[in-house]
């Protein structure tokens, strides 16, 4: 019974259309290996190939392509000492202009460095923890020249 009530309602296209792939047919990114083997992660494949708007320009003029959306990242490795964390590879989404003035609402008053921390349960999953408003996290990124760091503090929403 249980087999054929899970069969009945399988739907093989939706299934295949999870992710990346829920409203598009190709994702196009760096390899994961070749991110592991440059000295600078992928920020260093970043300044060596990015994929910028010639990149997007060209894609958008092949025949029968009807729309290509845009999800910008750059490489980083942080440490979170509260988990005793260290060197981990990860990818930062920065904000647009109207995400930035939007959240803006939830910083405390005067300038600060934050980083947003959403879908607390994911991190919970991989690292065993969830990230609390105020703690501190350094991230390692490429700069285009060298490694540079940044302590940033977080705001968990």
């Amino acid at each position: 019974m249980t087999a054929a009530t899970y069969m009945s309602s399988f739907d093989q296209a939706n299934y295949a259309r999870q992710g990346y792939f829920t409203d598009a047919e190709f994702h196009i990114g760096y390899s994961p290996s070749a991110i592991q083997r440059n000295e600078n992660g992928m920020g260093g494949i970043q300044a060596i190939k990015p994929m910028g708007n010639e990149m997007v320009r060209e894609i958008a003029a092949l025949d029968g392509v009807e729309k290509v959306t845009e999800i910008k990242s750059f490489g980083a490795r942080f440490d979170y000492p509260v988990n005793d964390e260290y060197g981990n590879d990860d990818m930062i989404y920065p904000l647009t202009e109207e995400e930035t003035m939007e959240i803006g609402k939830y910083l405390e008053s005067g300038s600060g460095d934050y980083i947003l921390a959403a879908g607390n349960g994911t991190a919970f999953e991989i690292y065993g923890c969830e990230f609390t408003t105020g703690e501190s996290i350094t991230l390692h990124y490429y700069d285009g020249r060298k490694m540079a760091e940044k302590k940033l503090r977080y705001l968990v929403f």
